[in-house]
């Protein structure tokens, strides 16, 4: 999800653009923040990259223009790249959607402990955002650290009570630890709220 706000500072921009160069880095910015499928993932690439280069942009828009990009390389399967350019994006403008988006590319690298570290402060900067919880609680999941996986679920369900994520990640965690009838309940809640839960 592409989720950074772009600051339009025309006055520094157009006034020294004609109405060609100014279109033309309009178009590059819609093709750049395209997440509907209208623009495929290389053209995506080009304009952001082209935006990147241009030298002529906020350093908030640079760092949206690395966070698009890097993005549309985590879709494309190359979360080496994404994870560069998140890391760009987060010199220059940290936000939690650029480290929860860096803790997926890690965690599909392998790079767990990474990806547990962006959870983290993604968690800092948006104590609100029960994606960055589930995703960390899974991770603590898949390394058979039920107590920890727990915790992070449960401090999910304190922001949203009724997250069917994490009442299902907290349910299968108890049952690991033999807290069947807990566990059970959690995974009977999470069904009702989302029947395809165990999909």
């Amino acid at each position: 999800m592409k989720s950074y706000v772009r600051v339009l500072v025309l006055a520094a921009a157009v006034s020294v653009s004609s109405p060609v160069v100014a279109q033309n880095l309009d178009k590059q910015w819609a093709d750049c923040e395209s997440d509907n499928g209208s623009v495929s993932s290389d053209d995506s690439i080009a304009a952001c990259t082209a935006i990147i280069e241009s030298g002529k942009e906020t350093p908030a828009n640079l760092a949206m223009a690395y966070y698009d990009r890097g993005t549309e390389y985590a879709a494309s399967k190359n979360d080496v790249r994404a994870i560069a350019d998140y890391d760009r994006a987060i010199a220059i403008n940290p936000t939690a959607s650029a480290y929860f988006n860096r803790g997926n590319s890690y965690h599909r690298t392998g790079n767990d402990e990474h990806s547990i570290a962006d959870y983290d402060s993604a968690i800092q900067l948006d104590p609100k955002y029960v994606k960055a919880y589930t995703n960390r609680g899974n991770r603590y999941f898949t390394k058979g650290d039920y107590q920890a996986a727990i915790a992070v679920f449960q401090a999910a369900l304190t922001v949203d009570p009724q997250h069917a994520t994490a009442l299902y990640g907290r349910g299968l965690s108890l049952e690991k630890l033999g807290r069947t009838t807990e566990g059970e309940a959690d995974i009977a809640k999470a069904k009702e709220i989302d029947p395809h839960i165990a999909d």
